[in-house]
């Protein structure tokens, strides 16, 4: 037995929820599993612990672990934390299994068998909803999947009384049967997190305005709020910067208009205890920020995600930030970004993602800084395939502007080898950087050919001999988890001895608190 696990079995039991609490949550099923396989003591210890935080990421486990509670009245009693993700697959859609995830949660809910679960969280991936726009067979005679009607939150609030935490992602109904609004779910009472980002075409006017009217009666005891209202237009957010929320750490705004930017620069100086911060617009020319504010503005901001203008605006403030998502952007902006607004970098930035702009492709995107700090054109007759290919032009200018980065993710299309070896030489200066995500092959893990996890891997291997510090590339070019990721395997003497495809998940820095990291 080694030292660590020596200290591990003296560590007293009631210590060891303590540790699981701590852990990153995408990790703890792995960590804990891991324990239980030391020995028979440490597994009695820590099984349970297991069991009250479930972490379920496909269909089959999650089906199987419904099954097993229902079969099992007395496990729920143990469950604090139930997380799943879940496709709906053909065979679920055909009745070929007993129920899909969605009724067999209502099912669990209902004969109240978890009574003592204060965090529920629920992702549905692609399968659950109809198309938006669809075919005729959509439009005339849809299949509702996936909805939790009154009945649902009724139980909720009756058999689970302990609820606090309710994270629900691409749930919502669809044009064809407006469920949503009269469901109940923005009548909850007393949660201290609330995620809500629903599937496109989902909800309506009258259901932001009757979720809006909640959140004043939950805004003194939020301290995590993360909602979207997809459509054409999105609903004003000055309702929302109207209230104080005195715990908030963590807000996520999706597809909302600031249309008062006075309003929301109040807000946000109204609320300095916001850690992470997440703004999608409804539109590019909608910016959420103004110039006016002093140098302790958002003082414990950490992780933020927006677009390259508020990035622009919020310079002074950018030192403080660990993570940084931009959401749209064209390459030719990071080294301006790193050279003009930002000449003394951001050397405490350990993750970094840029994005690129999908709307029309502006005329100076091709624009790039050489190694030496002179700035040139590069001319293509077909500039935005241009833009895929040529974007690592721009990584040595990151690598100065950033070089303590852990990970960094693109939206970069490489598939050949040749990219790979460009890509590589671009990729020598980053002393630290151990993860990598691109957007290259856009299908799923399941879908991969042969020839192109061949590719990938390959791709991955010369990476990692460029880049000492490496020990993963992952793709993440589709909107499902899992996402196929090349893990780097080291020799002592620090060169690749080999590379090893698996599943995946996204970026992992100032997102310690989320279960399935997209």
């Amino acid at each position: 037995m080694t030292p660590s696990q020596l200290g591990l079995v003296s560590l007293p039991p009631e210590l060891f929820p303590i540790v699981a609490a701590h852990l990153p949550l995408y990790t703890t099923p792995s960590t804990l599993l891991s324990l239980t396989l030391v020995n028979r003591h440490l597994s009695e210890i820590v099984l349970p612990i297991l069991f009250s935080r479930l972490i379920l990421r496909n269909e089959d486990h999650a089906l199987q672990m419904i099954q097993r509670l229902l079969d099992e009245p007395e496990l729920g009693q143990g469950v604090r934390e139930l997380h799943i993700m879940s496709g709906l697959s053909e065979d679920t859609k055909l009745g070929r299994k007993p129920f899909d995830v969605v009724t067999g949660l209502k099912k669990v809910v209902t004969q109240g068998l978890l009574p003592h679960i204060h965090t529920l969280g629920l992702h549905l991936l692609s399968g659950w909803h109809p198309p938006v726009g669809g075919t005729s067979i959509y439009d005339l005679a849809p299949q509702v999947y996936g909805d939790l009607r009154s009945d649902f939150w009724v139980d909720v609030t009756a058999k689970c009384p302990r609820l606090k935490d309710l994270i629900l992602d691409n749930v919502g109904d669809a044009r064809s049967d407006r469920w949503l609004e009269d469901c109940g779910l923005y009548d909850i009472q007393g949660l201290t997190t609330l995620v809500h980002l629903q599937p496109l075409d989902s909800g309506t006017e009258a259901g932001h305005s009757k979720l809006m009217k909640n959140l004043r009666v939950l805004s003194p005891s939020l301290h995590t709020l993360a909602i979207s209202q997809p459509g054409s237009i999105g609903p004003s957010a000055s309702p929302l910067f109207a209230l104080d929320f005195p715990h908030l750490k963590s807000l996520s705004l999706h597809f909302h208009f600031f249309d008062n930017l006075s309003v929301a620069m109040a807000f946000w100086k109204r609320h300095p205890t916001l850690e992470t911060l997440e703004l999608e617009k409804y539109s590019p020319m909608n910016n959420h920020f103004t110039k006016d504010f002093d140098s302790d503005f958002l003082p414990n901001l950490r992780y933020l995600k927006t677009d390259f203008e508020d990035v622009q605006i919020l310079a002074p403030i950018l030192h403080h930030l660990i993570g940084l998502e931009i959401n749209s952007s064209i390459v030719a902006q990071m080294p301006y970004l790193f050279g003009s607004i930002l000449p003394e970098g951001l050397p405490n930035l350990k993750s970094l993602y840029i994005g690129e702009l999908p709307f029309e492709f502006p005329e100076d995107a091709h624009w790039y800084e050489k190694e030496d700090g002179e700035f040139e054109e590069s001319i293509s007759d077909d500039p935005p395939a241009s833009l895929h290919t040529s974007i690592n032009q721009y990584i040595h200018s990151i690598a100065k502007g950033a070089p303590n980065l852990i990970e960094l993710g693109m939206y970069l299309q490489i598939e050949y080898s040749s990219q790979f070896m460009h890509l590589s030489r671009q990729l020598k200066p980053f002393l630290h950087l151990e993860r990598l995500y691109l957007e290259s092959f856009q299908c799923k893990f399941a879908l991969f050919r042969p020839h192109e996890c061949l590719t990938f891997s390959a791709g991955a291997h010369l990476l990692g001999s460029a880049c000492r510090s490496l020990k993963s590339v992952t793709n993440t070019g589709t909107v499902d988890l899992p996402y196929l990721s090349a893990r780097i395997r080291r020799d002592d003497a620090g060169h690749v001895e080999k590379v090893t495809m698996r599943k995946g998940c996204g970026m992992q820095v100032g997102r310690e608190e989320i279960a399935f990291l997209t």
